[in-house]
């Protein structure tokens, strides 16, 4: 073939720039849709505001884990003084529990004064016969059910812990953990007044007391206190003698952090998750479960704030942070910073290769 004319190379030229300069172009945009795939966000599938009842306030947060099950369940209930709070303050956990492998269901339910006790406990042994009927439809197991709760969704976790008798069906739990837990309402005045009723009996408030429902066929329990918070280490230390004398496998931590409720599970992740760990997953129906250390104190930890590679503050601000799961955002930022400093470097050369020359 003969030389293309120089006319012709020099109309070339352009058209070569203009490929190097989308090829560069693709190279730094690919990071950034990469990064805004669903594959980029690994955290667990949500479902905001599912009804488990007909009330307004009968709905729950559901978080499942990637795959067909049939996975361990738990419920997170809320604390708030039973009067105020509401499902989101519990996402950190959800989170924390599907990454155990671990379907979530973060509760709301009925609040006082408006609804004293026991509806908001009623509500919550709704949401887990629910759970357990539908349990094909949210891929898990309807034996294995375990809680977690904090403050006064400590106190509901650990009456469905404890309240009736017998094996762990219909709304009794497998196991639980409890965050603060007041367990004996004996000594909280104000919060009886509200939650109960300002002429509130003593029957009425051992009725709503974990402390006094305990019996021999009960799930075993973790209770953690932190130091100086604002539920008394007594309350924690009351329930843990019920289970002994029942003969219930328990745990009874002691944190050294100030720390209440939901903070305070920030703390102890590990050990509250290698219970659940023990006794959700690990049930045998029919066996006995096994002993566990009645006693531990937890040594100073850093807090978890979210589901692993979640940003800081998404405990605080659950709500912004529902699609901030993945632990692959920084590198995929990283990855997009990088071939954008090589895209530029490429478009730079290629423009000083092929701009016109005056002299030619």
């Amino acid at each position: 073939m003969g030389r293309i004319p120089r006319a012709g190379r020099r109309r070339a030229k352009p058209a070569t720039a203009a490929f190097g300069c989308a090829v560069a172009l693709a190279l730094a945009l690919a990071p950034i849709a990469l990064l805004a795939s669903p594959a980029a966000a690994q955290g667990p599938a949500v479902q905001t505001s599912v009804p488990y009842g007909s009330g307004p306030m009968q709905t729950m947060d559901v978080y499942l884990p990637s795959g067909s099950g049939p996975f361990p369940a738990l419920v997170l209930i809320h604390g708030g003084v039973f009067v105020k709070g509401d499902s989101s303050s519990m996402q950190a956990a959800a989170e924390q529990a599907v990454s155990h492998g671990y379907a979530a269901f973060s509760l709301n339910y009925r609040l006082a004064p408006q609804n004293p006790f026991p509806a908001g406990f009623d509500d919550v042994k709704t949401a887990v016969v629910f759970i357990r009927q539908h349990a094909s439809q949210f891929h898990v197991d309807p034996v294995r059910v375990g809680g977690i709760g904090g403050s006064a969704g400590a106190n509901l976790v650990a009456m469905l812990a404890t309240a009736g008798s017998g094996p762990p069906v219909g709304s009794r739990l497998v196991a639980a953990v409890l965050w603060s837990c007041p367990c004996d309402l004996h000594a909280f005045v104000h919060p009886v007044a509200e939650y109960i009723g300002p002429n509130a009996t003593d029957a009425q408030i051992r009725a709503a007391s974990p402390a006094f429902q305990v019996d021999p066929t009960d799930a075993p329990l973790l209770i953690a206190n932190g130091t100086n918070e604002g539920i008394p280490f007594p309350q924690a230390q009351e329930m843990a003698a019920a289970d002994q004398r029942n003969g219930i496998p328990h745990q009874l931590l002691h944190a050294p952090e100030q720390a209440h409720s939901e903070h305070l599970g920030q703390f102890i992740y590990p050990q509250t998750f290698a219970f659940l760990d023990k006794y959700v997953k690990g049930y045998q129906p029919g066996s006995p479960p096994p002993p566990t250390n009645p006693s531990a104190s937890v040594p100073p930890t850093p807090p978890v704030t979210g589901s692993p590679g979640a940003p800081a503050g998404c405990a605080q601000h659950p709500r912004r942070c529902r699609d901030a799961g993945s632990s692959n955002t920084v590198t995929y930022v990283v990855l997009g910073g990088v071939a954008a400093l090589l895209a530029s470097g490429g478009v730079a050369f290629l423009l000083l290769r092929h701009r016109p020359n005056a002299g030619r």
